[in-house]
């Protein structure tokens, strides 16, 4: 059976900073969103439509924002706490990581806040189409 390598800890430092970035997209989405929801339609559609849906889309956005921030600030941490190892020279770049496992309880975060700005956008579409008909 051929089994992978593990990662080098340099493997996981990109992966840290990868989904670092990827969760910043994510806030940038929430706040996306929050535009489009304070314009002039996102105003009208407040007010004139079905009040659950609007805020589902306000609860939404703001938890994926929260989430989003949380992920990204786990997420660097580790970079940075890794980062510091390598230049101190306590662990090899291109050592297998055996000690530095991936932060699942963090990537669930980053998820569930990804799933929230969808979730958001779909409820936003729904007070769009609720209210036009």
């Amino acid at each position: 059976m051929n089994n992978p390598r593990e990662p080098s800890y340099g493997d996981q430092l990109v992966n840290y900073r990868s989904f670092s970035t990827r969760a910043g997209w994510v806030a940038g989405g929430v706040v996306a969103l929050l535009a489009l929801a304070s314009s002039d339609l996102g105003t009208y559609l407040f007010h004139k439509g079905a009040p659950w849906l609007a805020a589902t889309v306000v609860t939404l956005s703001v938890t994926a924002g929260a989430l989003a921030a949380v992920a990204r600030v786990q997420f660097q941490w580790k970079a940075t706490a890794l980062e510091h190892r390598i230049d101190e020279q306590e662990v090899d770049n291109a050592a297998e990581a055996h000690d530095e496992p991936w932060p699942h309880g963090t990537n669930h975060i980053f998820t569930a806040g990804f799933l929230c700005l969808l979730a958001a956008g779909c409820a936003f579409i729904v007070l769009l189409w609720v209210t036009a008909v």
